[in-house]
């Protein structure tokens, strides 16, 4: 083996190792964002798949990040929390994740959201999602989503888009600044 193909090697396993570190990020970042993505609701007010007002599901990673109990999450807990996922999911011990294992991993991550979805769509509390039940949020949105009520869904114009920003920018002021 030449010195050039050992360098293509180790560049392939630095990839590899860079990947998965990335989809792991994105994996758990998934779940973080989550709660700012959807606090405020499936319909952007009020209850939601996140259910219990804003910052649930940020609450519930909270509560999965913080070992120790103190109310606060160490680098070294959130640290621990991912190398444990990702050696859970690691079935065949290799130190990395193929398409099998990933899909392991991120089902065990997103969990919490899933079983928060199926609540907020099980309307009736039966353990059971009809086609009614879908239905429901889906023609919400879509009457959300039809901007001049014809009955169509048509892409946003620029106009449009820059009136959103600003209305966005209007209710962030009004928030007042956030407390990082």
């Amino acid at each position: 083996m030449t010195q050039d193909d050992r360098a293509a090697q180790s560049a392939t396993r630095r990839g590899r190792k860079l990947l998965l570190l990335g989809a792991a990020v994105v994996a758990l970042g998934a779940v973080g964002w989550a709660d700012f993505g959807f606090a405020d609701g499936w319909h952007g007010r009020g209850m939601g798949p996140f259910g219990g007002g804003p910052g649930m599901m940020g609450t519930m990673m909270f509560d999965q990040l913080d070992a120790d109990g103190d109310g606060r999450v160490a680098r070294a807990e959130m640290e621990s929390f991912r190398a444990e996922r990702l050696r859970s999911a690691d079935r065949n011990g290799d130190g990395r994740l193929d398409q099998a294992e990933f899909e392991t991993f991120w089902l065990e991550v997103t969990r919490p959201m899933r079983v928060r979805a199926f609540q907020f769509l099980d309307a009736d509390g039966d353990g059971i999602v009809t086609a009614a039940e879908i239905q429901r949020p889906s023609d919400r949105m879509f009457a959300r989503m039809d901007r001049d009520g014809d009955g169509f869904l048509t892409p946003v114009t620029p106009a449009e888009r820059e009136r959103m920003r600003e209305r966005m920018r209007e209710e962030h002021r009004e928030r007042g600044p956030r407390r990082d």
